[in-house]
């Protein structure tokens, strides 16, 4: 990289003298003496035990340590592995869309990522990461999604990430850095048709991470449940909140990997116990976590308005 002037004028351009690092004197100063002092030595413990307390303890007067208790504790049993015991080793294919020029690109689909790296080889598994901007369009994102759908066929699972804005008001979504737009068309502009007819037969996972509005309104939350049928995911998960830190839902997304990916629990059975693992981190103060599970071949949610397609959000917001 170029040297500009005012860096030129610090910098030997390489060619720094060598200099020994060794000090020329001692620069260590000796600790201060102190007088000595006896102090009680503990006694000797007896092989059964463990656990001692000393009573009082006052190096004037020594004093014998005491058993906590009488018997010392043995551990003794017997295991083998539970026939329900295994890993699954469904080959993984992660996609993160991601709005362009967003200022944390999100970290939880490369936790997710890096947890299965553990279980599955090179070629079962593989993170796609792939930026969206419509301002000038929706032709070139597409283009840039064709060059890696076909992958998808290979894949069982297809774990799915969202990291965008959305208007804090309305809940649309930003098409681009400086506009929104009706949340629906923007998701079909990011789930293309090729990638839409790929996605059929996979068992696909659709997770948002939204900073703004977004599920917040009853239209928006009817573009995310027609994406998820759309895109033939059986459950879809939202986090949603103003000015929403992806990052603070770090431990949420590992045990949702171990659990659902490595486990192959089902999402409806494991979010109880992901959401307990997780409720001491900070997403619960910052975020609201939305969850619905879609009836794939359905015209619309299986219920009177499409604000009710939402009956989990009661218990799983915070």
């Amino acid at each position: 990289m170029a040297k500009t002037r005012q860096t030129a004028r610090h910098s030997t351009g390489g060619n720094a003298p060598r200099r020994e690092l060794g000090a020329g004197r001692v620069v260590a100063t000796r600790a201060p003496s102190i007088p000595r002092e006896d102090v009680a030595t503990l006694e000797k413990a007896g092989d059964n035990h463990e656990a001692f307390y000393l009573p009082h303890s006052a190096s004037s007067d020594p004093k014998t340590w005491i058993p906590s208790i009488s018997k010392p504790i043995f551990l003794h049993a017997q295991y083998s592995m539970s026939k329900t015991a295994h890993v699954s080793n469904k080959s993984t294919l992660i996609l993160h869309f991601y709005l362009e020029g967003i200022r944390n690109a999100s970290l939880p689909p490369y936790l997710v990522e890096l947890t299965l790296r553990e279980y599955l080889t090179p070629s079962s598994l593989r993170l796609i990461a792939q930026k969206y901007n419509f301002t000038d369009g929706i032709e070139e994102h597409a283009a840039n999604v064709n060059t890696w759908a076909e992958a998808v066929r290979y894949f069982d699972n297809i774990v799915i990430f969202l990291t965008t804005h959305a208007h804090d008001d309305t809940g649309d979504l930003y098409g681009g850095p400086d506009f929104s737009a009706d949340p629906y068309e923007v998701l079909k502009g990011i789930f293309t048709p090729g990638l839409r007819k790929a996605m059929k037969g996979k068992h696909v996972y659709l997770n948002f991470l939204v900073c703004g509005g977004f599920a917040d309104t009853p239209g928006s939350r009817m573009a995310l449940f027609k994406a998820a049928r759309r895109m033939h995911a059986t459950e879809a998960i939202a986090f949603s909140a103003p000015g929403l830190v992806p990052t603070l839902t770090n431990s949420f997304w590992l045990e949702f990997a171990n659990r659902v990916l490595v486990e192959a629990a089902p999402l409806r059975n494991a979010l109880p116990y992901i959401l307990s693992a997780s409720s001491t981190s900070q997403f619960p103060r910052h975020t609201n976590l939305l969850y619905n599970s879609v009836l794939l071949g359905a015209a619309f949610p299986p219920t009177a308005s499409p604000a009710a397609a939402w009956g989990a959000l009661a218990n799983l917001s915070s």
